[in-house]
């Protein structure tokens, strides 16, 4: 009788143990699980943003390729919804006729912001460019096949110019405040213009 008694006592503890490791579990597990769909949702409104912002603030082809889809399929949907209304023909033509001024505008607004991206794309090619031109010269050197390759820099005179050129060029796209900070400018790109001859 002691016996069982012990074993009832010894099986309970058991039981609570078991218990209280399967409520740590699900505790743990509902913690991931609500982790994790946060993440996902924290990602899906990233995404979302990224594509309103492609749609504010378009940049690439594609960027523009969408605009012109969704203005094509905003246009077909009004003209469906304009001929589906039980009006007269005077009035269906003159509803059509604001939709064409609206879409209109709309393209004329996606054309200027195409305009827009086209000039700040260049301008970011330029420098881009320039850049890698005033870059140091990367050599690679092996002395033996126990020792890694040794990167070194080497600035050449036409990396030394190209710094120059492009320091020059961007003195010359911002706006100077004086008249003869604008003509020490211009005459500093001369006088390299002379050296250059």
């Amino acid at each position: 009788e002691k016996a069982l008694k012990i074993q009832c006592i010894v099986r309970g503890w058991f039981a609570r143990n078991k218990a209280k490791k399967l409520r740590e579990e699900k505790i743990a597990r509902d913690i991931f699980v609500s982790e994790q769909e946060s993440l996902r949702m924290q990602e899906a409104e990233e995404i979302r943003q990224k594509e309103i912002d492609r749609r504010r603030n378009p940049k690439t082809l594609e960027d523009f390729a969408i605009l012109y889809k969704e203005l094509q399929t905003w246009r077909i949907s009004e003209g469906e919804k304009i001929e589906k209304m039980a009006i007269s023909a005077a009035e269906r033509k003159q509803l059509m006729v604001e939709l064409l001024k609206k879409q209109t505008k709309l393209l004329q607004t996606i054309d200027r912001l195409k305009q827009d991206a086209s000039k700040k794309n260049r301008e970011k090619a330029i420098h881009s460019n320039l850049e890698k031109m005033a870059q140091p010269k990367e050599t690679k050197v092996v002395l033996d096949n126990t020792t890694p390759v040794i990167k070194t820099y080497i600035t050449t005179p036409s990396s030394t110019r190209a710094t120059e050129l492009k320091d020059l060029f961007l003195s010359l796209k911002i706006p100077q405040p004086s008249v003869d900070e604008r003509l020490a400018t211009l005459l500093q790109v001369s006088q390299k213009k002379k050296k250059r001859k």
